[in-house]
């Protein structure tokens, strides 16, 4: 599965990626600054190794918060390394992505994210802006199935 959480700031898309390492799962985190100063040519080789690791660890989710960020304004431009990086990403996300092995980005504006990776993803809209739940209303992590 391929899921894009897409909500204003303050909505909960991050703090849903947070809630997601309670869970009985791998969660790998994509650093936006980390694969964007992967280095020339070592962009697609980030992105690659998160996927694999991911695969060996399933059931597993890979993570890319603020994906918006990182694509704003790329379509059509002339950065290698964002170039290099959507195109990776896409692959991976066709060749590993399945009910153990999951992908989730946030982002504050589906426009943002390009065709070719949007075409891919499953949008969830966020509407609302959440409160803080006090830990005690919060359910014990552990009784959280994932299907």
């Amino acid at each position: 599965y391929a899921i894009a959480l897409v909500g204003p700031s303050g909505s909960g898309k991050s703090t849903f990626l947070a809630a997601l390492k309670t869970l009985p799962m791998k969660v790998l985190q994509m650093s936006i600054p980390a694969l964007i100063n992967a280095g020339i040519g070592d962009t697609h080789l980030a992105v690659r190794r998160h996927f694999e690791r991911a695969q060996l660890l399933q059931p597993s989710c890979v993570t890319l918060d603020d994906a918006d960020e990182l694509f704003r304004g790329q379509e059509g431009s002339e950065n290698h390394g964002v170039s290099d990086l959507l195109a990776e990403l896409v692959h991976m996300l066709d060749q590993f992505c399945s009910p153990i092995l999951v992908f989730i980005a946030t982002c504050t504006s589906r426009e943002a994210i390009p065709a070719v990776l949007a075409c891919r993803l499953h949008f969830i809209q966020l509407n609302e802006r959440i409160s803080p739940v006090p830990t005690s209303v919060v359910p014990n992590a552990q009784s959280f199935q994932v299907e």
